[in-house]
Parts: C-alpha cells; sequence; structure tokens
C-alpha cells in the first residue's frame, strides 16, 4: 500500500508501470474505487486513508509507504491515527520535509514506522531535546555522542 497525497497518485502509477511493469498497479481513489484482490501494490491518498480507515486497516498488507509523510506530523490527527493502525509486515516513510517546525514532529514518523521504539511521544522529546549550551555548557557535545558523528548541534 503507498500512501500518497492525491496531487502525486497518478505519478505513482506511472512510475510503477515505467520501473517494474509485471507489477499490477492499482488505485484506490475516486467515487467508484474498490480494493483489488490481486493488486500487487495499491496507491491511495492520506484523504481516503482518513475516510475509509475501516476498511483499509482491516487488511493486512506486506508493506506500507507514506510518501510525503509530513502529513502524519501531528500524532492527534485523524489520518496519523489511521496510519498507525494500518497492519503491515514493513513499514516505510518517505519525506522532503521532515522537520517543519518541530523536532517533535519526527516522532510520529518513528512511532509509524517502529512502534514502540520510542514508547511515547513525551520520551523521544526527552531524549532529544539538545539542552541549552548557556545553561549546561558541559553538556556541549552530548549530542553527537549520544546519536553518532552525523549529528551535531546548531
Amino acid at each position: 500500500l503507498v500512501v500518497c497525497p492525491t496531487s502525486v497518485l497518478p505519478t505513482w502509477l506511472a512510475e510503477i508501470r515505467r520501473f517494474r511493469p509485471k507489477l499490477r498497479a492499482a488505485s484506490y481513489h475516486g467515487a467508484g474505487r474498490a480494493l483489488d484482490a490481486d493488486a500487487d501494490v495499491t496507491v491511495t491518498t492520506y484523504a481516503l486513508l482518513r475516510i475509509e480507515q475501516k476498511r483499509l486497516t482491516a487488511t493486512d498488507w506486506d508493506t506500507v509507504i507514506l510518501d510525503e509523510a509530513q502529513m502524519i506530523k501531528n500524532q492527534d490527527s485523524q489520518v496519523a491515527r489511521a496510519a498507525y493502525r494500518l497492519r503491515a509486515r514493513f513499514r516505510l516513510t518517505l519525506s522532503g520535509t521532515p522537520v517543519e517546525n518541530r523536532l517533535e514532529e519526527l516522532w510520529s514518523q518513528f512511532h509509524f514506522t517502529n512502534p514502540g521504539f520510542w514508547a511515547d511521544a513525551r520520551t523521544f522529546r526527552r531524549a532529544t531535546r539538545v539542552p541549552s549550551l548557556a545553561r549546561r555548557p558541559e553538556r556541549r557535545c552530548d549530542w553527537p555522542r549520544r546519536f553518532g558523528p552525523s549529528c551535531s548541534v546548531v
């Protein structure tokens, strides 16, 4: 299952046909929508995930991909809660803009891909909070040590 913004649904279908022409791709969109049990890939939208969550969460998917996953940044939104309920053996989020306002927006994506890894949003906030250097200069290099050399305190 691929969940994406409505504007890129046709692009997903075209790219599947282009790169994997033997896969049967189906769109779950529009007035006469129905899940195609024979489809290898089903592409739908965030709006339909929210509206049709009962049907989409009743299916056991092999893989679920959330494209433009910042759409679930608000953990309490209906679409995020519907995404968390999707059943899949493998989950993947794609986003070119993972953090728009606050680091906590990433928790929702982590919770989708690895449910329970960060326990809850509060635990994530505590673990990823960059301490104020003015108040605690001794922790200046704590972030890179904890999360790897590619991270830095800005």
